[in-house]
């Protein structure tokens, strides 16, 4: 063999996709979930490298797009879903203010790079000279936003395990906390 025809049988065995039984029952099983949920519509995957996590999200929103593609037709301003991968903060720690970001950007928020607060805020007659916490949370409120305005019926978490790793986070049950309480935009925004 030439090394054109290694390189095109090496692309060939690079492309190849084998279905795995476990795989399949999971996707099955995200799709029952996501068809009965009326409530819980944040899903985090989470588990091992290598275990199939990032295909079997692939697989199922690609069935959410073919089962909603009448109405995003109708509705350009519809979306089904966001998914987005959760990314470790540089300082080990999970950083809500990047995982707002990157909500925002897999939404096509058309005003990302203008959600900026002014340095000396006035609130009450006082001045908050610390906006840290106030840009992370109008990130919030923006993403809340976008899904009641733009129909957002699912937001997936792919490598959730840096939002909720124990070994690496100091306060997983506050990050867990946050993860269900953003499930409650969609209660609001459905009913």
């Amino acid at each position: 063999m030439n090394s054109i025809e290694v390189k095109a049988k090496m692309a060939e065995f690079r492309a190849t996709r084998v279905g795995h039984r476990s795989a399949a029952a999971a996707r099955d099983s995200i799709m029952q979930k996501l068809g009965m949920s009326e409530k819980e519509r944040m899903f985090v995957l989470i588990g091992p490298s290598g275990v199939g996590k990032s295909t079997v999200l692939r697989r199922v929103r690609e069935l959410i797009l073919k089962e909603h593609r009448e109405q995003m037709l109708r509705d350009p301003g519809f979306l089904p879903f966001i998914s987005v991968k959760a990314v470790t903060g540089l300082d080990g720690n999970y950083s809500w203010r990047d995982g707002f970001a990157r909500l925002l950007n897999a939404g096509n928020e058309p005003l990302l790079g203008k959600k900026v607060l002014i340095p000396k805020l006035q609130l009450d007659g006082l001045e908050i000279s610390n906006t840290r916490g106030l840009y992370r949370d109008e990130f919030r409120r923006s993403f809340e936003s976008m899904v009641k305005n733009r129909g957002i019926l699912y937001v997936f978490v792919d490598e959730a395990s840096a939002i909720l790793d124990a070994a690496v986070n100091r306060d997983t049950i506050r990050h867990f906390n946050i993860l269900k309480s953003l499930s409650g935009v969609f209660t609001d925004s459905s009913g």
